[in-house]
């Protein structure tokens, strides 16, 4: 199990923090760190208005087992230190050993002041699914006492995602 961190942002001397879980019984691994960014821009192609939007691109590794569909989340925070959301984002298809998928991902931001006050984000493989139908599911305490690193009012139940709040 490990953690890794990259901090990153050019605009300020407060600098965004990506940091990723690693817990190997998971079967897959992030090959690099990764997190989380904001932008104003197009959820997906052909999409005829631009939001506000969270953003991430990540490749993930399989292991020695093979993989068929798996679940990552990434937790965010804000620059007062509070939980904002967890995003969710689910894969379907077969990765073989030591295979990479490589992903790209947009969550819709409901609220300017939501985009311009995120801080950081957790990142960490939440299922896995193998091809012979095993189901993974991670270590909550090792992502919990992360995130209570940035957030000491983070509980368990914030691990799961929810539907956004409208401002």
């Amino acid at each position: 199990m490990g953690i890794r961190n990259l901090v990153m942002n050019e605009k300020s001397s407060l600098k965004q923090e990506w940091i990723v879980v690693d817990e190997p019984r998971m079967l897959l691994r992030f090959t690099d760190v990764c997190g989380v960014s904001t932008k104003w821009g197009f959820a997906s192609s052909g999409s005829q208005h631009a939001d506000y939007l969270y953003e991430t691109k990540f490749t993930v590794e399989a292991s020695e087992t093979a993989v068929a569909a798996y679940e990552v989340r990434f937790l965010t925070f804000n620059i007062w230190g509070n939980h904002v959301r967890t995003l969710s984002g689910t894969y379907i298809a077969d990765l073989g050993q030591y295979l990479e998928d490589s992903k790209e991902a947009a969550w819709r931001i409901y609220s300017e002041s939501e985009a311009w006050e995120h801080y950081a984000s957790i990142g960490y493989v939440a299922r896995v699914r193998t091809v012979a139908g095993a189901v993974l599911t991670a270590d909550s305490e090792t992502v919990l006492r992360e995130a209570q690193r940035l957030s000491e009012k983070f509980t368990e139940d914030d691990l799961e995602p929810k539907a956004p709040r409208r401002e």
